[in-house]
């Protein structure tokens, strides 16, 4: 059961005061990661779109038994 929550469309993601991007929608998710349709407006006034990927961690314990 995948109980990940996506950002929700319009999040503004502010890296910097240049750097800023806004989520328009999830468009696909794996097993580390959730994909994004996203938007920033460039120096120039013109909207670019792109494409960001959060990369989720998690925290795995594998246990071995008998000999390898």
């Amino acid at each position: 059961m995948d109980t990940r929550i996506a950002l929700k469309n319009n999040t503004l993601l502010k890296f910097n005061q240049y750097n800023q991007y806004i989520i328009n929608k999830e468009i696909g998710r794996g097993a580390t990661s959730i994909v994004y349709d996203a938007s920033y407006t460039n120096n120039t006034g013109n909207k670019k779109t792109v494409r960001i990927k959060e990369v989720l961690t998690r925290q795995w314990v594998i246990e071995t038994s008998g000999s390898a």
